[in-house]
């Protein structure tokens, strides 16, 4: 717990170095003298302290003896959370960069198709007028329902992220049947 909370307290970033390895170096030796008496605590409990050494004597051995091994425990465990932490924070910044990367494409989308549709639809309208003044009242009427059907397809499919690809072909007839009918034997 010392070690994971003197982590988090203390992130390494180089503006604060100096403070974060003083920090955790009275971590680790926080964590020697607790693990140090802990241990010559049981000792005294269960009778297996030597009667001839001293108390104090005793305690300062089990804090020497102990030292080298609680530093590495303690840098061991606070390189294994500082490793989890920063995959963490890598992992969020690249599901972040994902989040905004499809965002952007979403929008630029919806610009292509504000800019697309309005002059579509101009153009097909014109087509249409053209059909009725020349009285051909077939070829504007088959226009008008085309139209409707890509309308009416365009406006349901902005509301989904994925179509099928029978729907997409779908939709691709109809704009190349108006078209045929805009530009009868030219297309």
């Amino acid at each position: 717990p010392i070690t994971y909370v003197l982590a988090r307290r203390f992130p390494l970033r180089r503006e604060t170095i100096g403070r974060t390895v003083a920090a955790h170096l009275a971590g680790a030796l926080e964590l020697c003298i607790a693990w140090a008496s802990l241990g010559s605590s049981l000792a005294v409990v269960l009778n297996r302290r030597p009667v001839e050494e001293s108390l104090l004597r005793y305690y300062f051995t089990w804090i020497l003896a102990n030292l080298p091994w609680s530093v590495f425990l303690y840098f061991t465990v606070l390189g294994c959370v500082y490793a989890f932490t920063y995959y963490r924070e890598a992992r969020e910044r690249e599901s972040q960069q994902a989040r905004l990367a499809a965002q952007l494409a979403e929008a630029r989308l919806g610009a292509l198709r504000m800019q697309l549709n309005p002059h579509f639809l101009f153009n097909s309208l014109n087509a249409i007028t053209v059909l009725v003044r020349d009285q051909n009242t077939r070829d504007a009427s088959q226009m008008l329902e085309l139209l409707s059907g890509v309308l009416r397809q365009v406006l349901q499919s902005e509301k989904r992220q994925e179509v099928t690809l029978d729907e997409e072909l779908g939709f691709i007839e109809k704009y190349l049947a108006i078209e045929q009918v805009r530009f009868s034997d030219r297309l």
